[in-house]
């Protein structure tokens, strides 16, 4: 079982009610930044798709969507929604896809980086991300600071949600608890797994020496996520 798996049909009501309306704004956000910086009708790849928060709206804005995530329980309700079926899901690790495709665009936020956390894993996945574009094609990626990396607690009438981060040196322990009010029960879900915060000039380096320059710094557009934006450019 991976990330996410065992909370998979909660996912969207446990981060749209903990997070508010910050969720809203800052998926809205990240969908203008995409819009502005590729054309529609391109194809764009999304690392870590999860349930679809950004590649529905990408794929109903006209985008050909390809969608991967090691989840399969997140990749499964993002199919569900995926109504007209236009989207391309793949059940994947980043460090492990492979597709003879080739993509105009590509995502890999909302703190994909962190489930990596060891460099050889890092090492691969992102000699996947640059196989997978187009010669001068893009790619959003997000670089968590070490601000991104604590605990949470949430309680409604109906939902209480309690995350727990221990460090362990670069590597935290990431805890998760949801309680949810089903008619008169409440039903629990849990989850543990590991995460890396891993240090801006290293990826950063390893972009440049993939051939990725940087086309834009976006993180002060992204002021309050916790995390730094790039958007690189393959030569």
């Amino acid at each position: 079982m991976t990330a996410h798996d065992s909370w998979a049909k909660i996912y969207d009501r446990a981060y749209k009610e903990s997070f508010g309306s910050f969720y809203k704004e800052f998926t809205e956000l990240t969908l203008k930044v995409i819009q502005e910086e590729t054309a529609q009708g391109l194809k764009v790849i999304d690392f870590g798709a999860g349930t679809g928060r950004l590649t529905l709206p990408l794929s109903e804005l006209g985008f050909e969507m390809t969608a991967v995530d090691a989840s399969l329980e997140m990749c499964k309700e993002l199919q569900s929604k995926d109504i007209k079926k236009k989207i391309n899901i793949h059940n994947e690790f980043i460090e492990n896809f492979i597709s003879n495709e080739r993509y105009d665009f590509a995502l890999c936020v909302f703190s994909v980086l962190t489930y990596i956390t060891d460099e050889q894993t890092l090492n691969k996945a992102l000699s996947n991300l640059k196989e997978c574009l187009h010669s001068g094609g893009l790619i959003l990626m997000d670089i968590p600071l070490p601000g991104a990396f604590k605990g949470l607690t949430y309680k409604s009438e109906t939902l209480h949600r309690d995350v727990i981060v221990d460090k362990q040196n670069d590597v935290f322990n990431y805890r998760e608890s949801i309680d949810i009010l089903n008619e008169n029960n409440w039903i629990n879900y849990s989850d543990e797994f590991k995460i890396r915060c891993w240090q801006p000039d290293l990826v950063l380096n390893k972009m440049k020496q993939l051939g990725f320059n940087i086309q834009k710094d976006l993180s002060e557009r992204f002021i309050g996520t916790g995390a730094l934006y790039f958007l690189f450019k393959l030569n």
